[in-house]
């Protein structure tokens, strides 16, 4: 009978609606890949950043599907695969290897959710799991010093989830959540194109035009950007052209959805608390707000000076990075640790 060496090994997770990032231990951050997964006749055939660049360009029969969505596991089965092959592709071969991870999670999860998420990490090759606050994490990256007793307040615009969490001593104080992030922004794009124009434009396109134009102040000189797609009349490609006045009449409404996330959260927070957050201002985290001109806007509306975090894309999963090497001992912030 022979002998086997097994190798133990710690990753950090964020798995996101948007996007999955995993860090290992001593080598950072491995691994960033769209969640998503290509299928035909429900069988998987593409992961991460080979099924992300077939969306929209796919055969009849041939999908693209997300298998997270608003930050919970929609098919466990789905989300098990495509966990397996990011795995795998950050860690290489998992025979014989016995993996520990750190995982971000949104907050105020049912049972239900919380379970379906375990299921999916033990299905998809992870052997022992600690569960984390997805704000605390991404304060941490974002290099938020939450260790103090001073309150500061995060807003963290995914791709179909957004949290506005106030922190202090390493611990969340109160929070408000809203199911919507910046998929909504682009749903919104494509809505006002195909309403003011009778032409019907992909998502990606929505994208381009939500990341490098955006919402900019009107008195700033106008960018633009050209989309193309399909003019729902002729049926003929048909390209218009966007600037930043358009943009934010499409996603007003979107918007508006996050002031009132934070103006929520400040309604709950202690007197003493918000005398902080005017001091130290917002921090705008994650990938789904990535808009020019939100910030501004945002600060305008609720009085409180808002900035971007350095990395808001990769704020989580360095905060969970952060976590494993200066708080090794931190047993208090872990929700769970089994499997």
């Amino acid at each position: 009978m022979g002998w086997y060496k097994w190798r133990r090994i710690w990753l950090g997770i964020d798995l996101g609606s948007s996007n999955t990032r995993i860090c290992v231990d001593g080598r950072g951050v491995v691994l960033n890949e769209p969640s998503v997964v290509a299928l035909s006749d429900g069988q998987v055939i593409a992961v991460g950043r080979d099924a992300f660049k077939t969306a929209g360009r796919l055969p009849r029969g041939f999908t693209i599907f997300s298998p997270i969505a608003a930050g919970l596991v929609t098919d466990r089965q789905i989300a098990q695969s495509m966990l397996s092959f990011f795995l795998a592709k950050a860690i290489g071969k998992m025979r014989f290897t016995e993996v520990t991870a750190s995982v971000a999670i949104p907050s105020a999860l049912n049972e239900m959710e919380e379970q379906m998420f375990l299921a999916t990490l033990e299905g998809g090759g992870v052997d022992e799991v600690e569960l984390l606050d997805k704000s605390l994490a991404a304060a941490w990256g974002a290099g938020v010093r939450v260790e103090e007793a001073r309150g500061c307040l995060l807003l963290d615009v995914g791709g179909g989830r957004s949290e506005a969490a106030v922190l202090s001593c390493n611990d969340v104080v109160c929070r408000s959540v809203k199911r919507m992030g910046g998929e909504q922004f682009e749903t919104d794009i494509v809505r006002y194109v195909k309403r003011e124009y009778g032409v019907l434009i992909g998502t990606q396109a929505a994208r381009q035009a939500k990341e490098l134009v955006g919402m900019t102040r009107e008195r700033k000189a106008a960018s633009e950007i050209e989309v193309s797609g399909r003019d729902l009349m002729s049926g003929l490609p048909k390209s218009v052209r966007l600037d930043n006045h358009k943009i934010r009449q499409a996603v007003s409404c979107s918007v508006e959805e996050l002031f009132e996330l934070v103006k929520a959260v400040l309604v709950k927070t202690p007197p003493e608390l918000v005398s902080d957050i005017m001091k130290r201002g917002v921090v705008l985290s994650g990938g789904g707000g990535r808009m020019p001109g939100l910030a501004e806007r945002l600060a305008a509306e609720i009085g409180i000076g808002v900035s971007w975090s350095y990395d808001p894309l990769c704020d989580v999963i360095n905060g969970i990075n952060r976590m494993e090497e200066e708080l090794p001992e931190a047993n208090d912030l872990k929700l769970a640790a089994f499997l």
